[in-house]
């Protein structure tokens, strides 16, 4: 038992020692709030040469595209609504026709009740 707490005693000297040495090496050398930065910083930024000049090739090339296939969909989209308009405006014919078609037999069947053909009984 005895051995046991000279154990527990000697883990905690070596724990206090530890922690210690912690707070030793975390604390600020200097105090907090003043300011003894004396060391200067700054950026150079090497940009030329021919990196430059291809960055601003790709984009320009980049911008190019994009304006020319705008005016082609531009374009298709354009051709895109004529023929549907086109189409449109043959529906409405063909339903013009069709409705003419069917006041013309109409008129023939009101003179001529014989000709109206005569319906299937299933």
């Amino acid at each position: 038992m005895q051995e046991t707490d000279e154990r527990i005693d000697e883990i905690l000297d070596k724990f206090k020692e530890f922690q210690d040495a912690m707070k030793n090496s975390f604390q600020p050398s200097t105090p907090v709030g003043t300011n003894e930065n004396n060391s200067a910083s700054s950026i150079h930024v090497n940009a030329g040469g021919i990196g430059v000049w291809i960055a601003v090739i790709c984009c320009a090339t980049m911008l190019g595209s994009m304006i020319g296939i705008a005016f082609w969909f531009n374009g298709e989209m354009a051709h895109i609504a004529e023929t549907r308009n086109e189409q449109n405006r043959r529906m409405d014919k063909l339903e013009r026709d069709v409705r003419d078609m069917n006041d013309y037999l109409a008129a023939i069947y009101v003179q001529a009740p014989q000709l109206k053909p005569k319906e299937k009984t299933e």
